[in-house]
């Protein structure tokens, strides 16, 4: 999945989770399962554009209010994302992947 954002969003990791369950809830409907009659992996793909630094965490438990001692931890669930951020690639070096995903 690709997300194109032009400033931190601070519930991304949500965002993300909230789009994977909702596209694996539609294969399951549909019966689009893998051979194993299994859900699909996700990659989530962050393409970040702002001035500014992303400042927003990359995983969901980071935005969820535990302790890592609770044993309440093992329970919750683990989705992270994948993010690149335009502004530490250099636009000038022409023929690198960077160079021609970002040049203007």
């Amino acid at each position: 999945m690709l997300e194109f954002q032009s400033q931190p969003d601070r519930w991304m990791a949500l965002r993300f989770a909230t789009y994977a369950t909702l596209l694996w809830q539609h294969l399951v409907k549909e019966k689009q399962l893998t051979a194993k009659g299994l859900l699909p992996p996700i990659f989530g793909l962050v393409l970040y554009n702002g001035e500014a630094s992303w400042s927003a965490s990359t995983q969901l438990a980071d935005l969820v209010d535990l302790s890592d001692s609770t044993h309440l931890q093992a329970f919750q669930p683990k989705m992270r994302y994948y993010l690149v951020e335009e502004n530490q690639y250099r636009k000038e070096k022409t023929g690198s992947l960077s160079g021609i995903l970002f040049r203007q």
